[in-house]
């Protein structure tokens, strides 16, 4: 549902339309056993992803029989990106995570090690948690793992 579409005056939602939004925006549905995922657009330019964090709805304005005639609804949204995006936009590089390379022609382990590490001394445990017979030449399309490391212990 799109925000432009709610109140016969910009803002001012009527009773039909709030409950249109509740639905889409606030209640659980089926399997994921949260409020669905969301998408606000704002003109040509903002593409928002996200989900519902806070709703308040206040009445302000009633007819004579005290049904609500006037509705102010106040929504905050948190940004949401799945895990994919988030990784990709983050970019982690920090020598705390694991890191996957694989080998190419000429590669040296203690060259590798010092690129994710800054420190080569760390090549024998790369070499050890990849079980490797040889660090002097690694096979091309070897696929090797760089675990992290305690800095501290060596």
């Amino acid at each position: 549902m799109k925000c432009s579409k709610l109140g016969a005056r910009p803002g001012l939602p009527n009773k039909e339309q709030l409950e249109d939004f509740q639905k889409t925006v606030y209640y659980m549905e089926g399997e994921i056993h949260r409020p669905r995922f969301l998408k606000i657009f704002w003109g040509k330019e903002i593409n928002f992803p996200c989900v519902l964090s806070q709703l308040d709805i206040n009445y302000t304005l009633f007819y004579p029989d005290g049904s609500p005639l006037r509705i102010k609804i106040s929504a905050t949204f948190l940004k949401y990106l799945s895990e994919k995006k988030r990784e990709a936009e983050q970019k982690k590089k920090s020598p705390d995570l694991t890191h996957e390379r694989i080998a190419r022609l000429g590669d040296r382990l203690d060259l590798l090690t010092y690129n994710i590490y800054n420190d080569s001394k760390y090549f024998m445990q790369v070499a050890t948690a990849n079980r490797l017979t040889s660090v002097r030449k690694l096979p091309t399309g070897l696929k090797l793992f760089f675990p992290p490391f305690n800095k501290n212990e060596n």
